[in-house]
């Protein structure tokens, strides 16, 4: 199995992929590896609760490494192939630098119907995935997000929990959406944009600007 472009799993020294934050996420994200074939010697975790030594699943104890917020991106060494949402807002610049990396989708309890998904994207429980609908690369999916048919999501985008995008719609790279956001219909929300908590979105949104309210309206350039 390959984890990136350029190096495989065997060709890697020590654990070959890291699972930033121990929850619930990280747990299905180690779930969804194993089932796809990753050596469970292979994976461990690192997380910023300095108590938390090992992760048991199903029988397994998974090495927990510290620290998660303040280690260089260099000196993490393997791939990173997904990320709580708390650690996803303090450190973006790290999940940024690993675009050249191709880990496989983690996915937990999702539907996604016959769209076209790219590489090392998380998607939490009860996310649904509509027909004919693109998605990009390095993305996270939030609790019971919704992305409806025919639409366009970039890669390095931050869905929170209880997003629904309408259809059609086109979500640019480094798109951040808070919790129960809704895209209406028509909408293309520009590159790094930031659309913030309960927002209803009528409008297209400007690359790179924080629009909030209801309707949404822009607050200030990012």
């Amino acid at each position: 199995m390959r984890v990136g472009r350029d190096t495989s799993i065997g060709e890697m020294r020590g654990p070959m992929i890291e699972i930033l934050g121990a929850g619930g996420v990280g747990k299905s994200v180690w779930a969804n590896l194993v089932s796809n074939g990753v050596e469970t010697t292979d994976v461990r975790f690192r997380d910023d609760d300095d108590d938390l030594e090992f992760v048991t699943i199903k029988g397994f104890n998974i090495p927990v490494a510290h620290p998660i917020i303040d280690v260089p991106s260099e000196d993490f060494g393997v791939p990173i192939v997904a990320v709580g949402s708390l650690w996803m807002q303090r450190r973006k610049d790290l999940w940024d630098r690993v675009v050249h990396m191709a880990p496989p989708n983690a996915t937990h309890r999702t539907m996604i119907n016959y769209g076209e998904i790219g590489y090392g994207n998380a998607f939490c429980a009860n996310t649904v995935i509509h027909p004919c609908s693109k998605v990009g690369n390095n993305n996270f999916f939030g609790l019971g997000v919704t992305i409806d048919h025919d639409n366009v999501v970039g890669s390095h985008c931050y869905f929170a929990p209880g997003v629904t995008i309408g259809s059609p719609v086109v979500i640019n790279d480094g798109v951040l959406i808070g919790i129960n956001a809704s895209i209406l219909p028509g909408v293309t929300i520009g590159k790094g944009a930031v659309v913030g908590a309960g927002a209803v979105v009528l409008k297209s949104v400007e690359p790179r600007t924080v629009v909030a309210g209801v309707p949404a309206k822009m607050i200030r350039p990012v």
